[in-house]
């Protein structure tokens, strides 16, 4: 009897242990890891600065504010950037990789690229841009998740990191003009704009390529 009260007394001070074990096994925290969560936390003032922006070049888009603002976006968008080459190639080089990257790594270049879009001025980026790569973030990120619950690993191929690099300089290139050269003329903005329907041609492309990819991933036994 003594024993069996002495295991239940000691059962609430194991608990805890054994959810620390599962939760350090969901996301380990490796470097690659915590720079994808420094990536995360970085979008708040990111947004909060383009919000901002947007604002003060609503009414007017040549104020001296509006062009600071968004060179401080500009920074802060290289920046999560930077730490996204930075915590893939740390996790390659010292081989890192873990389903919580393979998931939270994509989404958050998806929550930095669609926020951008979502933020930026309808006369810069067409709504159909923002609804046509919106639509394949989302489904790719739902395929990914799917897979990776299923214990296959789903991560970036050639195509997305591609699609991503073309994105981010497409958008890099996008808040360049809107701090210094909206307004100096339509060949800015139509040069601009060329190039944002680029990046949306590669994301349908890359997106096409994960629905391949995918339908060859699945599973015998789970096919119809």
């Amino acid at each position: 009897m003594a024993a069996i009260e002495k295991e239940t007394e000691a059962a609430p001070d194991s608990a805890p242990q054994d959810l620390k074990k599962d939760i350090t096994g969901l996301l380990p925290m490796t470097l690659p890891n915590k720079i994808t969560i420094f990536r995360f936390a970085l979008s708040i003032p990111y947004f909060a600065v383009l919000v901002a922006a947007m604002e003060f070049g609503w009414w007017q888009p040549s104020s001296p504010t509006a062009t600071i603002l968004y060179d401080v976006a500009i920074v802060l968008f290289l920046v999560a950037l930077v730490s996204d080459v930075l915590d893939g190639y740390i996790a390659r080089k010292r081989s890192l990789s873990s389903g919580f990257g393979r998931v939270a790594d994509p989404a958050a270049d998806k929550i930095l690229i669609c926020g951008t879009l979502i933020l930026m001025p309808a006369d810069v980026v067409h709504p159909a841009m923002t609804l046509l790569i919106l639509t394949r973030e989302i489904a790719v990120q739902g395929i990914r998740g799917f897979f990776e619950s299923l214990g296959i690993a789903f991560g970036a191929d050639w195509w997305g990191k591609r699609k991503m690099a073309i994105q981010s300089v497409a958008l890099g290139a996008a808040l360049v003009y809107l701090a210094h050269f909206r307004g100096a003329g339509a060949g800015y903005l139509w040069f601009i704009r060329g190039v944002l329907w680029f990046a949306v041609l590669a994301t349908v492309v890359s997106g096409v390529q994960y629905f391949r990819r995918a339908a060859a991933a699945i599973p015998e036994e789970k096919r119809p």
